[in-house]
């Protein structure tokens, strides 16, 4: 799948989304919601560590690099670590769905935590998990907070306003993943130690799911039917 026929789609997701994208995760994660939309390239995803994840999508902005459709500079974040920009001008197609054109672009200029939680938790509702931003958070407990977990469900609000040819999933907000990390802390008060601010106890629960395989069904509120089908095992 890394052919030049590929690599050609990886570029174009960077020209879609405005011939700039920073960070590798961003990038796979416009790729998928393209997919999902019905608006994609072709990458077949799966879950990964950062959330959706694609090979063929990786090895394919790879070949881009090489056959100079795209530039990729890696730069030294703040923190240490490295990440990718990149860069592309790659002529504009006329034939391109405007609503692909209008999705990529908001997403490359959303927070990328926001972005992967958004992705993450719109892979496990197509996967069938009947509480997927709390399973979510569950999974990404240290990205998700600090208000990222209700971001990225108005990020995830805004996309969904995109019209596309495949409808993005609807997902519900429960009151476990709306007050999920609405803690209150005292200044210089460490987060571990603060408490829900609405649902008492109910970090202590997260903390005992996160010990075990968790089918989120079996402790999800049943005060919001939800209509989906019966959560997976996670496999994170």
């Amino acid at each position: 799948m890394a052919g030049i026929d590929y690599a050609y789609r990886a570029a174009a997701i960077i020209r879609d989304a405005g011939g700039h994208i920073v960070g590798r995760t961003k990038l796979q994660k416009i790729g998928f919601f393209l997919e999902a939309a019905g608006i994609g390239s072709g990458f077949p995803f799966r879950y990964r560590h950062y959330g959706p994840y694609s090979e063929q999508l990786a090895a394919a902005a790879q070949h881009a690099a090489a056959l100079r459709l795209i530039i990729e500079n890696e730069s030294i974040a703040s923190w240490g670590g490295q990440y990718s920009i990149f860069f592309t001008q790659m002529p504009s197609d006329s034939s391109t769905n405007p609503a692909r054109l209008r999705l990529a672009q908001e997403m490359a200029g959303a927070d990328a935590v926001e972005l992967e939680l958004a992705a993450t938790a719109a892979f496990l509702a197509n996967e069938g998990f009947t509480d997927p931003w709390a399973e979510t958070a569950r999974r990404k407990p240290d990205k998700a907070e600090d208000g990222r977990l209700e971001r990225a469900m108005q990020l995830y609000g805004r996309l969904r306003q995109v019209p596309t040819p495949k409808p993005l999933p609807a997902i519900w907000r429960t009151p476990q993943s709306l007050f999920y990390f609405r803690k209150t802390c005292q200044p210089g008060q460490q987060a571990e130690r603060c408490a829900p601010a609405a649902v008492p106890g109910f970090l202590a629960r997260i903390n005992a799911l996160r010990k075990r395989p968790s089918t989120w069904a079996a402790t999800a509120s049943t005060s919001m039917p939800l209509p989906v089908r019966n959560s997976r095992a996670s496999s994170a």
